[in-house]
C-alpha cells in the first residue's frame, strides 16, 4: 500500500460540550490490524451519533487528518488507543445518515452502529470519501 493516503470513517456517540480536541480516532487495542492502521496524513471523517435525549446529529460532523498513529490513551476508556488528529478539523458541513448509508452500500434503515467488524473505524476507498466530502460541503452550515 505503500504511502498514499488512506481514507476512514469513525463514529463517535454524541459530543455534548466537548473539546476540539475529542475528534479523534479511538480503537480498543484487541482491533489493532492492518486494516486499522491510520497514520499521518490520512484523512477521516467522523460520524456523530443520534441519540434518544436529541443530542449527536446522526450524520458526518467533521471531515480531519490524522497526524499520528496509535498511542495508548492516559484514560481509563475500553478505546484505550487514539489517533489524534487536526486540532481544527472541518466542520462546517453535514452528511445525514441516509445519505452515506447510500454511498457506503449500507441499507438505507442501517443506524451506523457496528461497521468496521464492530470497531467503528473503517477504511474506505477515495471515491466514498470524495462522494462524501461533495455531500458534506453541499450542506454548509450557515
Amino acid at each position: 500500500m505503500g504511502d498514499e493516503i488512506q481514507y476512514w470513517l469513525t463514529s463517535h456517540n454524541p459530543h455534548v460540550g466537548s473539546a476540539v480536541s475529542d475528534w479523534n480516532l479511538y480503537l480498543r487495542p484487541g482491533d489493532v490490524s492492518p486494516d486499522r492502521t491510520p497514520r499521518k496524513g490520512d484523512r477521516a471523517m467522523i460520524y456523530e451519533q443520534a441519540s434518544r435525549q436529541d443530542c449527536g446529529r446522526g450524520g458526518i460532523v467533521v471531515v480531519t487528518s490524522v497526524l499520528d498513529t496509535w498511542k495508548q490513551r492516559t484514560s481509563n476508556s475500553v478505546f484505550g488507543l487514539e489517533a489524534t488528529c487536526d486540532p481544527s478539523p472541518d466542520f462546517e458541513g453535514f452528511v445525514p445518515r441516509v445519505d452515506s448509508n447510500v454511498v457506503m452500500g449500507f441499507a438505507p434503515t442501517y443506524k451506523m452502529f457496528g461497521f468496521g467488524a464492530n470497531t467503528a473505524l473503517l477504511r474506505i476507498s477515495k471515491d466514498q470519501f470524495d462522494r462524501l466530502f461533495a455531500i458534506f460541503k453541499a450542506n454548509m452550515r450557515r
